[in-house]
């Protein structure tokens, strides 16, 4: 009986860990910047999120997700949880200020 009792428990904890959603939710996968603008990347999973540059001389972000775009060019910010990860391209482009009309 006892050890019936103790594979039941096992049982529903590995069934309940399996179906447990840890996913993230990204509201957007393609963000396009001036340099020097911001914008806060939204996202939502029922863990901590963590967010990681692969190219800081392209864009940098904070812990909560704050971005900012430091130099031209595309980088991938990564958003991850405990358990899996996402990645939103970013695309720093020049300041249409500086760009010359062609004749």
């Amino acid at each position: 009986m006892k050890k019936t009792v103790i594979f039941t428990l096992i049982a529903l904890c590995c069934t309940f860990f399996a179906c447990t959603k840890h996913d993230i939710d990204l509201f957007t996968t393609n963000i396009a910047l001036h340099v020097g603008e911001t914008k806060r990347i939204s996202a939502i999973s029922d863990k901590n999120l963590f967010f990681f540059s692969e190219n800081d001389s392209i864009a940098i972000v904070n812990e909560s997700g704050l971005l900012k775009a430091i130099g031209l060019g595309y980088t991938n910010i990564k958003v991850s949880n405990e358990w899996l990860s996402k990645k939103v391209l970013v695309h720093v482009i020049p300041d249409d200020s500086c760009i010359t009309p062609q004749k």
